[in-house]
This record gives C-alpha cells, sequence and structure tokens, in this order.
C-alpha cells in the first residue's frame, strides 16, 4: 500500500511541494537568522549606557539578595542560587584581589586555586558589597543583546514555521477545492445533467477520475440521445396510424348520427344508439392511445410562462365554459408572481383532461385555489369539487398520460379523493426568471 501511495501523482506533487517550502522557509531563517543578530549586537555596541544601567540594576538586585538573607562569602550556595535565576549573565567576587567565587566554574575546589584577574569591560560592573562576613568587590557581567537575539531567532521561527504550515494549506486547499468541485458537477450528471462536462485541471489522478467520469457522460449521453432517435423511430408510424384511425371513426360517428335522426324502427333505432355509444368507446380509445404515444415520443421544447399569464389567458378560458355550462366557480389564486416551465400544447393537453372531467362530473360548485410552497420554490394549484356521480373506474390511462406531461415540465399531476371531495393538483418548480429560454405562445 505504501508503495502505491509513493507511486501516486498526486502524493508526489504534495510531497514535492512540501519540501520546496521547507526548504524555502529554512532557508530564509538561516540566511536572516545572522543579520538579526548583528544589528542586535551593533546596536547594544553603539548604547553602552543601556549596558551599564543594567549591570547596575543587576548589582543592586545581588546587593538586596545578599543583605535579606545574610549570605557570606563562602556562602555558594545561596549565591548559586541567586546566580542560576539570572541567566546570561557572569557573577565574579572577590576578596583581597582573590577570586572567591565564579558562576562560570563548575565547582568550589577549582575556585581556591582560580587567581586569574579579569579586566572590566562595557558589560561589566564593578561594587562593594558587604558580606555577612565583611565586604568584597563584586562583579557582574550581563549581555543584554544575546537576550534579545534568542528571542527575536524564536520569532523568527515561528514565523517562517507559519508560512510553512500556510504554504502546504494552500497547496491542500487548492486540491480540496478542485474536489468539491468535481463532487458538485458529478452530483448535476447523476440528477440528469448529462451536458454538463466535469472539469480537467492538472495532471494527478484527480485529473484521471474527471476525465474518466466525462467519457463515462459522453458515452451515456450518446446513448441516452440513440435510444431517444430510436424510440422516435418507432413512434413516427404507430403514432400515424392511430392519427389516420380517428378519421374514418369521425366519418362512421357521422353516418350513425344521421341515422339516428331518421324515423326509424325503434327496434333498429336501438341498435343505432348502441352503435354510436361503442363508437364512442372507441375513439375515445383511440384519442388516449393517440396521445400515450404523443407522451413517449420526443419531448417538447420547456418555454418561459408567468404563473399570472397562466392563471389568467389559459385558466380564463377554461373557467368561463364551466359557467356557461351553470357550473359555479371559486377562484382563489395568489403567488403568482413567479416563473414557470412549461411546454404549451402539453399543458393544453392536461387543463383539457382536468377540465374535460370537471365538466361531465362536477357538481354545481367547482373551487379553484394557487399558492406556493416549500419556501416559495413550488407553485401549485388545485381544481376540487364533489361530483355529481362516481368517476368511472376505467384504465385511468388520460391521467397517468396527464402525469407523464407534467413530469416532462418538471412538475406533478396528482388525485385526491377526501370525504367525497374529488381534488386534481398541479404543482411546478418555479424555474429562474433569467432562464435563456423563449417565452411560451399562450
Amino acid at each position: 500500500m505504501s508503495s502505491t501511495f509513493l507511486s501516486a501523482k498526486l502524493s508526489r506533487q504534495l510531497a514535492a511541494f512540501v519540501v520546496i517550502a521547507l526548504l524555502t522557509t529554512a532557508g530564509v531563517y538561516f540566511l536572516f537568522s545572522p543579520v538579526i543578530s548583528q544589528i542586535v549586537c551593533d546596536y547594544y555596541e553603539s548604547n553602552p549606557r543601556i549596558v551599564r544601567q543594567k549591570t547596575d540594576d543587576a548589582l543592586d538586585v545581588f546587593a538586596a539578595y545578599i543583605h535579606d538573607n545574610g549570605v557570606s562569602v563562602s556562602n555558594a550556595d545561596l549565591i548559586s542560587q541567586w546566580a542560576r535565576r539570572q541567566p546570561l549573565m557572569i557573577l565574579q567576587i572577590y576578596r583581597d584581589g582573590r577570586l572567591q567565587y565564579d558562576s562560570t566554574l563548575a565547582s568550589i575546589t577549582v575556585l581556591h586555586n582560580h587567581l586569574a584577574y579579569h579586566a572590566p569591560s562595557t558589560h561589566q560592573s564593578f561594587r562593594t558589597i558587604t558580606f555577612s562576613d565583611g565586604p568584597a568587590s563584586v562583579s557582574i557581567t550581563v549581555f543584554p543583546e544575546h537576550a534579545m537575539v534568542d528571542w527575536l531567532a524564536k520569532a523568527l521561527l515561528g514565523l517562517c514555521g507559519l508560512v510553512f504550515l500556510s504554504a502546504v494549506l494552500l497547496a491542500i486547499r487548492h486540491k480540496v477545492l478542485y474536489l468539491v468541485r468535481l463532487e458538485q458537477e458529478v452530483l448535476a450528471i447523476a440528477g440528469g445533467d448529462l451536458c454538463l462536462p466535469l472539469t480537467r485541471q492538472g495532471s494527478d489522478e484527480l485529473a484521471m477520475l474527471a476525465e474518466c467520469v466525462d467519457e463515462m457522460r459522453t458515452s451515456l449521453l450518446a446513448r441516452v440521445r440513440a435510444e431517444e432517435a430510436h424510440r422516435q423511430q418507432s413512434y413516427t408510424p404507430i403514432s400515424a396510424l392511430s392519427h389516420d384511425l380517428r378519421t374514418p371513426l369521425t366519418a362512421l360517428n357521422g353516418y350513425l348520427e344521421v341515422l339516428r335522426k331518421q324515423n326509424l324502427p325503434d327496434e333498429q333505432q336501438a341498435y343505432v344508439i348502441k352503435c354510436i355509444d361503442k363508437l364512442t368507446q372507441v375513439k375515445t380509445l383511440s384519442d388516449l392511445l393517440f396521445a400515450s404515444l404523443q407522451a413517449a415520443g420526443a419531448a417538447e421544447r420547456l418555454e418561459t410562462m408567468s404563473a399570472d399569464e397562466l392563471t389568467r389567458s389559459l385558466l380564463g378560458n377554461y373557467i368561463e365554459d364551466l359557467s356557461a355550462a351553470g357550473i359555479d366557480v371559486d377562484c382563489s389564486l395568489t403567488g403568482t408572481n413567479c416563473v414557470l416551465l412549461v411546454q404549451p400544447t402539453s399543458l393544453r393537453r392536461v387543463l383539457d383532461n382536468v377540465f374535460s372531467n370537471l365538466g361531465k362530473y362536477a357538481g354545481t360548485q367547482v373551487r379553484i385555489q394557487s399558492g406556493k410552497e416549500d419556501g416559495g420554490k413550488i407553485f401549485w394549484i388545485t381544481f376540487e369539487n364533489t361530483p355529481n356521480r362516481v368517476y368511472p373506474s376505467g384504465s385511468k390511462l388520460g391521467l397517468s398520460i396527464c402525469e407523464d406531461l407534467m413530469r416532462n415540465m418538471r412538475g406533478r399531476f396528482e388525485t385526491h379523493t377526501v370525504e367525497n371531495r374529488f381534488t386534481h393538483r398541479v404543482s411546478w418548480t418555479i424555474a429562474d426568471a433569467g432562464a435563456p429560454m423563449r417565452k411560451a405562445d399562450v
């Protein structure tokens, strides 16, 4: 598994970026660290007053410590305790010209044999301090520039580490954003948008994955189009035959109507009426067959239509027909300030079916309502009535066709029966008003 990880191009790219970022930040640190040290040392060298003040302060603190604790020159332990709390400082104690204590020496035994004399420097101050066993000369040497250099070096190291971490995170973020973009595009394709190409970026495994998925999308799109073409070829002759079948049926219906109006004997008249009834059934089934073939054919182009235009123009004509038939129509149309995607011919077929059922089976009153739901994303229209007679069970092919037609318009067609109230419900997903589609002709 480790060999596979190391052989992956994406892994090698990230590893190379990490190494380059590490070498760059390390180079910056080692380049600027001596420069900072030199600047600090030059600053303190040019300002000896600052160093002298720090040594005098250290002598004051040491003198107070000796006085408060009653420390003698020979009590090296107490003196060492204080010296250890003062980093970057040298403490030396002299009596009669002999060195009695040096904070830089490792043991007291060496102190008695150490007779070297250290001349004072710019970092060194002398003062006579009274110990519990008598006065002695104390020398303190401080190195404030080293403390400053140490602090600045740590700050530079932290800054270089932050730059290194930021560079690595930016590289990872670049790949993660590309991965998120691929996820969104793949989800769009899974939702049915096969015309959306995938973004190809770089030459690593993610780019290869995008290329493979895009080839799958292209292949699937070609197969879908081939199936649509094949279905269209199969649909055309059957649709033409179904359409041609309605012509002789219409003529035959006319002939039977002529015979029904003749003064025929009652027995013959009864057979003529039965023939007309059966012919009507055959014509209805033929119309449903033709409609179902149209629904299975090539989809009509989606076009934009405002909900207000739908309710005023299309529904208005149907409502007038119901009112002329003596049916009281109660309209409550709201939420019409939105844009829908429709197929004009298919929409008229849906409304023809709905209002045809209302005209045949509705009672004296029909209630039509509209509105929005799901946070304003769905626009719906309901047609509610109490039938004056039971809806025929039949094959419900017309309702099934309406469901297919509305599905092609990114909507839904539903029927409900609750407490003898029959309801047709038509709903759409509201479209973007700026969609690049031509306006539907009403």
